[in-house]
């Protein structure tokens, strides 16, 4: 599947660019509020080795996230194939694990919720609760989904304009005798 416009208006490039440097900066951002849990876990008179490691762990998740998409800015600006297939594979790797980590979490998520409020509440209110938790997470983890296979295509397609610009131009018109211009009569022929 290939695509010509990125989000149905901005050019393949341009809008890839766009969505680079924007989640350059939410990565960014994100990135200083676990630098700040860190301090905080870091400074507190009680201190949680577990809580430290696990945002430990996220704080170095969002920074290679935040690396790879420098990566893709880098990649769109040098016009490289390279570096745009290191974003690509790492892209469809990070959606895996995504998937995976939602297929985890949600179910987990909703056990505990389950567990902290079957001792106040009725059994359908709970149940009412979890099905709103469980259709808003869907939801969430779907159109993200759908959104990073949307780049993946639009990175792809992009990539593929790359490859057919270096064709065009390290084949030129004019220095190639075989290939004769259809536009123009050739008179010099025997015929």
């Amino acid at each position: 599947m290939m695509v010509k416009n990125c989000f149905l208006c901005v050019p393949l490039r341009a809008g890839l660019l766009i969505w680079g440097y924007s989640a350059v900066i939410i990565i960014y951002t994100n990135l200083l509020f676990w630098l700040y849990e860190l301090h905080v876990i870091w400074t507190k008179s009680e201190f949680n080795s577990n809580q430290f490691i696990l945002k430990t762990f996220i704080l170095l998740f969002v920074a290679m996230y935040l690396l790879f998409h420098v990566v893709l800015i880098s990649g769109l600006h040098n016009r490289s194939s390279g570096l745009l297939d290191i974003y690509k594979g790492f892209l469809t790797i990070w959606l895996i694990l995504e998937g995976i980590f939602a297929a985890l979490y949600i179910p987990l998520s909703m056990y505990q919720m389950y567990q902290e409020n079957i001792k106040y509440y009725e059994v359908t209110a709970v149940f009412m609760l979890l099905s709103k938790f469980l259709f808003y997470a869907a939801v969430v983890v779907v159109v993200v989904c759908i959104l990073k296979v949307y780049i993946l295509v639009c990175v792809r397609s992009v990539k593929s304009t790359f490859k057919n610009e270096e064709i065009r131009e390290s084949e030129p018109f004019a220095q190639n005798p075989d290939v004769t211009d259809n536009r123009r009569p050739n008179y010099d022929s025997d015929c």
